[in-house]
């Protein structure tokens, strides 16, 4: 097995150190020497030298002891040693400022990229096997610094002087209202500095790598409805400055909230009347005490110790906050009392309330009620398109870039031909969990649509992984409540399950089920219920029921849903009921999401109905079309698409279904693709279809 020397790991530790100590001012440019010193000899000194002696020591022993060893134990080459060596080399070829670090967020992964593309010509070459050794260690030394950047006060504040001085030289809109918006020095310096704090979106790298994405890089404005007239966000929002923004789980409320704050800190909100205003977004999730000092807490504790004392409370007693409140609970009076001292103030105030507001504690408070609308289909590809390529800018490298633009070229043509899958989707905060699973997972669509929606559920829910307990009752609820009123009681849930289940747990726990004005529940969007008592049906084989299901066509998605899910035995039931009812048609459009039925019986049905896809006459696209919107998702499966396939999608695809008719524009023949768009030709939708098409031709 091959080892670092002591030397190499000496000179390991000098690169660690030299890279902080170029952030800081000193004789030379730099305290490199000093900062070893205190490293090397655990020499104290004053704050914040202590502090940053104290873990530059820390990250060169984890780099030196652990890093080291688990590189040898990996890369058991000869030349691992060598590789060190040139991961110092590179180190030295670097110059890294605080400008360099300001362009790249702080990001280990975007600080990992700068130093690989200066490694040396040939790198992979001279090392062989070894290569991976540099490549590690390379990332671990980024790994590190990024941790010191971020946790040492003293090196994030230098890094935050820096973003700020070079904001003001470049931000010359935003300055010139400096004098207008007369805000004090902190105020003006918090306008900036706050961006840089604001709560991210997470994800994954497809190496697996922890990333932070700006809500603002993903999030789109969204489009509301306000006393049943429907708009876009801002538009909306003019009409007055208090609002309680209403949606359902997942519709994107703190997404919303979040948004607002990080355009109003960068003097971008188009509400004129509200771009004066210093916005303020308070998290009071759980027992947060509803004091406008612990929104700046909750930020960032550096940031709220050089606040001068009482300056929240003054932004509002003189009308200049723009007080944004996330997961308020109604029924604390504090809240309620801090919203109305701020409206009776002039300030602006959005809310994410927990439960509804009564409408007479709205009408006191000057308050109106805002309703979130789902994602329409260009919206949803445009948060795909927007997720992806801000990942993609956090890659360490081109490979990963490349990965990332994959993932999400087959993410939207998957959205084309799972109907499940889409009907999900309207929600923002499920699309980001879906996004964030298929990156890098190995999962596929529509192949692992069972492992993949309860993932995907877990994901966008607040308490992590589901226990087996809570999913069976989510499944359960899901199939009654489908078998009957789409809200229930908490005595019929009761009734359902055979005892009383923990239901506001469940509700507050996983985000799937809401609490509705009149105290009965509801699951959150029928999406989701249908998708949970699809999985129900296939877990308890009600092959009868589903089988019984498929003689009418408004019931058989609800048939080709829970078929994905059924065991092989339940499966090769079903299909053989289809057939022995004359209903091979249906049988052929559910094996689609059937991977796990015996070959024998498989081939038999397609040989039994190999005319009917994809359709190539008139008699055979009627045939498809009888079928039912349950054949929309095998005919998006049909490559090269003709004009028979594009004939029956277009006859069974509605306004919701513009992906599905997307993506087989995009991937059929040019009569099938002009078929598609000469008889969209009239439609109010045109221009939509036309960039959902746009999307897709030009990510395949």
């Amino acid at each position: 097995m091959s080892r670092v020397s002591r030397e190499t790991k000496l000179r390991l530790a000098d690169v660690l150190v030299k890279a902080v100590g170029a952030l800081l001012p000193g004789p030379g440019g730099t305290l490199a020497g000093e900062l070893g010193a205190w490293a090397l000899e655990k020499k104290t000194g004053a704050d914040p030298a202590k502090e940053l002696a104290i873990q530059i020591e820390e990250a060169v022993g984890g780099l030196t002891k652990k890093v080291a060893r688990g590189v040898e134990r990996s890369f058991p080459d000869d030349d691992v040693d060598r590789a060190a060596e040139m991961v110092v080399a590179t180190f030295e070829s670097v110059e890294l400022d605080p400008g360099s670090l300001a362009d790249i967020g702080l990001s280990a992964q975007r600080l990992t990229g700068i130093y690989l593309a200066a490694a040396p010509a040939g790198l992979e070459d001279d090392l062989g096997e070894a290569a991976g050794a540099y490549r590690r260690l390379v990332a671990e030394i980024c790994h590190r610094l990024e941790r010191l950047f971020l946790d040492n006060a003293y090196l994030h504040g230098r890094i935050l002087q820096f973003i700020l001085e070079r904001r003001r030289g470049e931000d010359v809109r935003l300055f010139t209202r400096k004098t207008e918006w007369d805000d004090d020095e902190f105020t003006w310096d918090y306008r900036f500095e706050a961006r840089e704090l604001m709560p991210a979106v997470r994800a994954t790298s497809p190496s697996g790598a922890e990333i932070e994405l700006s809500v603002d890089a993903v999030f789109q404005e969204p489009r509301a409805e306000v006393d049943g007239a429907a708009g876009q966000l801002f538009e909306l929002l003019a009409a007055g400055r208090g609002w309680i923004v209403r949606g359902a789980a997942g519709s994107g409320r703190t997404f919303l909230l979040r948004y607002v704050a990080l355009q109003a800190l960068a003097g971008g909100l188009p509400v004129e009347q509200w771009r004066s205003k210093v916005p303020l977004y308070f998290d009071l999730t759980g027992d947060v005490e509803p004091v406008p000092a612990g929104a700046l807490a909750g930020l960032d504790g550096r940031l709220a110790s050089r606040a001068p004392a009482g300056w929240e409370e003054r932004l509002i007693q003189r009308g200049q906050m723009l007080l944004l409140l996330d997961n308020a609970n109604p029924a604390d009076k504090r809240v309620m009392r801090l919203i109305g001292d701020a409206m009776a103030a002039g300030c602006v105030v959005v809310v994410n309330a927990r439960s509804a507001v009564p409408a007479a504690a709205r009408a006191a408070l000057g308050l109106r009620e805002m309703r979130l609308l789902e994602l329409s289909p260009p919206e949803v590809d445009r948060f795909v398109l927007r997720w992806h390529e801000a990942v993609a800018e956090e890659c360490a490298t081109e490979t990963e870039r490349d990965d990332v633009r994959k993932a999400r070229r087959e993410l939207l043509m998957a959205i084309g031909r799972c109907s499940d899958i889409r009907r999900l989707c309207a929600g923002p905060n499920f699309l980001a969990a879906l996004c964030r699973t298929l990156l890098g997972s190995g999962f596929t669509l529509p192949d692992d649509r069972k492992i993949l929606v309860r993932q995907v559920l877990e994901a966008a829910s607040d308490a992590g992984p589901l226990a087996d307990g809570d999913w069976e009752d989510l499944l359960e609820l899901a199939h009654h409540s489908a078998e009957n009123d789409e809200e229930f009681t908490p005595a019929q849930a009761a009734t359902w399950l055979g005892r009383t289940p923990p239901v506001d747990e469940l509700v507050d726990r996983h985000r799937m089920l809401r609490r509705c004005d009149d105290g009965r529940l509801a699951f959150v969007r029928d999406a989701v219920r249908a998708t949970l008592a699809a999985q129900f049906r296939a877990d308890r084989e009600f092959v009868g029921q589903l089988a019984h299901w498929a003689a009418t066509a408004e019931k058989r998605d609800a048939v080709v849903a829970a078929a994905a899910f059924l065991p092989q035995p339940a499966a090769d039931d079903l299909l053989g009921r289809l057939v022995k009812h004359g209903r091979s048609e249906v049988a052929r459009v559910v094996l689609h999401v059937m991977p796990q039925v015996e070959r024998d019986l498989r081939n038999s049905i397609r040989a039994a109905t190999a005319d009917l896809l994809p359709p190539a006459s008139p008699e055979q696209v009627d045939r498809v079309v009888a079928v039912g919107k349950a054949a929309l998702d095998p005919l998006t499966q049909q490559e090269p698409a003709g004009t028979g396939t594009a004939a029956a999608v277009l006859a069974l695809a509605g306004r919701e279904d513009l992906a599905a008719l997307a993506t087989v524009a995009a991937r059929a023949d040019a009569a099938a693709r002009q078929l598609i768009r000469q008889a969209w030709d009239d439609h109010p939708d045109k221009a939509a279809l036309d960039e959902m098409i746009a999307n897709r031709e030009e990510q395949s």
